[in-house]
């Protein structure tokens, strides 16, 4: 009864955010696939993937140290948070959060009521039941308060998202312009090619372009993605490079819980061709 219900959220959503009906028996695009691993591949791991948290230890015990951005303060509670002691620049959210991030350029001048209303609102929140993604439930609800890793970007620094099947990272993702009505996204190859995905709702923009890490950098990445999503049908590695440093900001269990059309169905078959489905469930 409960697969069965989990069914029915799932079509309704996906009718509701996408252009076409969600076939999960015969799942072909990107975005059906993501539905499919929702009910039927729920693994433990992807509790402390999800968790931006322990996800920090996770990726240490995976590709070794440094390369997560390092931790100031966690907390179980708003009433724990303790301003004082937190430097004058910060990144502070909630661990099972999604767009939740409050960026704090200048301690003295932010409105922390709101702030911190806003913080302890999205914990009390329970993401597995908006989006079916049950690894959301099952997080330990922190705050956590991360270094600003660039006291120069107040929007937030470019990450590259790497798109991993079975272990292979195939190509990322740069967002532009978040937050804005300008949004848009970029997909690239390896060698920094622009690829012809492009999302509906964000297009891409060929006009805008970044200069992209160096190839020794980008073939971190992919050597740290491999590492990370070994395993795993699907996984997409979230980095920074900042200072010549790789950090892994996230582990993206269902990427836009599969709910981020492609501009057109054809684009989201191509994608879904690389996501191979386990065959046993």
């Amino acid at each position: 009864m409960i697969r069965l219900i989990e069914i029915l959220k799932i079509h309704i959503r996906f009718i509701r955010k996408m252009p076409y009906v969600c076939h999960l028996r015969h799942p072909r695009t990107f975005n059906e696939k993501i539905q499919w691993l929702k009910l039927y591949d729920r693994r433990s791991e992807y509790v402390v993937m999800a968790d931006k948290y322990a996800m920090k230890a996770y990726v240490d015990s995976k590709i070794g140290p440094g390369h997560v951005v390092p931790l100031l303060a966690v907390y179980d509670s708003i009433g724990e948070v303790d301003l004082q002691a937190l430097p004058d620049r910060f990144v502070i959210k909630c661990n099972h959060d999604s767009k939740g991030t409050y960026i704090c350029m200048d301690k003295s001048s932010a409105d922390w009521d709101t702030v911190l209303r806003r913080l302890g609102k999205r914990l009390a929140t329970d993401y597995s039941v908006r989006t079916s993604e049950w690894q959301y439930h099952d997080i330990p609800r922190k705050i956590i308060v991360e270094e600003l890793l660039r006291s120069d970007c107040p929007e937030g620094i470019e990450d590259y998202k790497f798109f991993c099947f079975n272990g292979e990272p195939a190509f990322f993702k740069i967002d532009f312009d978040r937050d804005t009505d300008c949004f848009h996204s970029n997909y690239y190859d390896f060698e920094g090619n622009l690829l012809d995905f492009s999302m509906r709702n964000h297009p891409r923009q060929p006009g805008k372009m970044l200069a992209l890490p160096p190839k020794d950098v980008i073939d971190e990445m992919i050597s740290f993605s491999r590492i990370l999503s070994a395993g795993y049908p699907f996984l997409r590695v979230d980095f920074y490079w900042v200072g010549g440093v790789v950090y892994v900001g996230e582990l993206t269990v269902r990427s836009g819980s599969g709910l981020s059309p492609q501009a057109s169905f054809d684009l989201d078959l191509r994608m879904g061709d690389y996501l191979q489905l386990p065959t046993d469930r």
